[in-house]
């Protein structure tokens, strides 16, 4: 099993305030994925948490730099 790394999300508050606001559902998608990283318990992969919502670890990376 590959171990894959956890990231650390800035302002989760302030991203559960643009999630429910958002109606895009791409832009949803990655506001919900970026929440879960920041609010899931860290024994929980990145791998895990993106196969959850079905999204490649690499967008994953992606999104969060972005």
């Amino acid at each position: 099993m590959t171990r894959s790394r956890r990231i650390d999300i800035p302002n989760p508050t302030g991203l559960r305030g643009y999630l429910e606001q958002e109606s895009d559902p791409i832009v949803r998608l990655r506001l919900i994925l970026l929440n879960l990283i920041a609010e899931l318990p860290r024994s929980l992969s990145l791998a895990q948490i993106c196969a959850m919502v079905d999204v490649p670890e690499p967008t994953a990376y992606v999104w969060v730099r972005a």
